[in-house]
């Protein structure tokens, strides 16, 4: 990679993650030389990317969470949102939920006869997120091992722990499974435990709207979860935790005070925490997930591949999601389309 750069001169370096060990040893020596480098990652949208000049896997951007949305906006997040919660939509060409199930009979009367009952939601370890996730805790197993420790001490509530559909995909499965540590922790025998694998296509959003606390480590259902009203502590660093600092306790100490204060009684929510994680996850869709729906398409038979569509090369130059990405690599601008117009006030008309 060195000499690479030496003999090229290249002014700068666009690289996929910038995780993994090539894509990593690549960013560090051009990072090393001065040359800036440009990361990606796969956008929140179908054929859309992440774009940044730091790392495109925590996909933080920068967002005016004051700013209300527009009633377009409004409307738009609300259709994204309603597929979502039924299970249609997908990222890389992965679709997570092929089908999706309500709760069962009875454990919708369970939760339903607890009243506070707690969903823990957990990630995949090979998530490229979760390079950025271990602040509080070396790893997501040792936060688990805290939450065990906390569902023993809480025999009066009912505890759901959703193992994340991921990680058994085909072909992907994780070699270090939440099933198999729940398994082997003996947390399933517990009698205020109810443990969804991830081959159970029990509806994620029936259980988090079922629930009086959600317990995230740093999965996109945390913020799903708060723009439905519940109240949800992070344990590890979500790229959403810019919507309310008290998402995420200081360290696993604050956290463990935290998660005992909240199962003694749990809070009500911020006011406006749904608004701005609304705010924030319109951005994150429509903003910084920039689209290349116009020149590629999901490619049959092979999912999480695309190919290209036959589309005149005149059309890359109209393209703004496009020029966002020149404008980015080339001068160092943000990678982000601009916001609409903020809402006119009543009775003035927007110019």
């Amino acid at each position: 990679m060195s000499a690479f750069w030496i003999d090229l001169s290249p002014r700068a370096l666009v690289v996929f993650n910038g995780i993994m060990f090539p894509e990593a040893v690549a960013r560090a020596v051009f990072r090393r030389a001065g040359i800036p480098v440009v990361t990606h990652e796969v956008g929140l949208r179908p054929l859309s990317a992440h774009f940044s000049h730091e790392q495109a896997t925590f996909r933080q951007t920068s967002v005016d969470l004051e700013r209300p949305l527009t009633e377009e906006e409004n409307a738009r997040l609300d259709r994204t949102l309603d597929d979502r919660f039924r299970g249609h939509f997908s990222m890389a060409g992965i679709r997570f939920w092929p089908a999706i199930d309500p709760l069962p009979r009875t454990l919708q009367s369970r939760m339903g006869a607890d009243g506070r009952a707690v969903v823990v939601f957990t990630n995949v370890v090979f998530d490229t997120s979760q390079v950025h996730a271990n602040t509080l805790y070396p790893s997501m197993f040792a936060w688990l091992e805290d939450v065990r420790a906390a569902i023993e001490r809480h025999p009066e509530r009912l505890f759901v722990v959703r193992a994340h559909p991921d990680e058994s995909r085909p072909g992907k499965e994780s070699q270090q499974s939440v099933e198999a540590w729940v398994k082997e922790s003996g947390l399933g025998r517990l009698p205020n435990v109810v443990f969804i694998s991830p081959e159970q296509p029990v509806s994620s959003y029936d259980l988090l709207r079922s629930a009086a606390l959600v317990l995230a480590y740093n999965s996109s259902v945390g913020l799903e979860a708060i723009i439905a009203g519940v109240p949800v502590l992070c344990a590890g660093r979500a790229r959403y935790e810019q919507v309310d600092p008290d998402l995420l306790p200081a360290s696993s100490d604050a956290y463990r005070r935290t998660l005992e204060g909240y199962l003694a009684a749990t809070p009500a929510p911020p006011s406006d925490r749904a608004g701005r994680a609304r705010r924030f996850l319109h951005s994150e869709l429509y903003r910084s997930s920039l689209d290349f729906s116009a020149f590629v398409a999901e490619r049959g038979g092979h999912p999480g591949m695309v190919e290209w569509r036959p589309f005149a090369p005149a059309a890359l130059l109209r393209s703004p999601d496009l020029q966002v990405v020149v404008r980015g690599i080339v001068d160092g601008s943000p990678f982000i389309l601009p916001a609409a117009p903020a809402p006119a006030a009543a009775g003035i008309p927007t110019v």
